[in-house]
């Protein structure tokens, strides 16, 4: 099983914060790539004049993640098989 890049563990560590902190929320957003409207869990950045950004970190699962995908086992690989 390859380890979860640096990038992804950064960003993981951004959305546990900002839920700690209650800036965190689900958005309707537009994927830019195929004009798709997605639901994003986003941080929410409060600036100093009390301007907010949104930050998408994750984008929800479309469908039902149980028959989605497949969890790791401890020892490596996956639970499960492909269809």
């Amino acid at each position: 099983m390859p380890p979860i890049a640096d990038g992804y563990k950064k960003n993981f560590e951004t959305l546990l914060n900002a839920a700690r902190h209650g800036d965190l929320c689900a958005l309707d957003v537009r994927r830019k790539s195929d004009g798709k409207s997605v639901v994003a869990v986003c941080a929410i950045n409060k600036s100093k004049q009390d301007e907010v950004e949104f930050v998408p970190l994750a984008v929800m699962v479309e469908g039902d993640p149980y028959e989605m995908y497949d969890p790791p086992k401890p020892g490596g690989g996956y639970i499960g098989r492909r269809k």
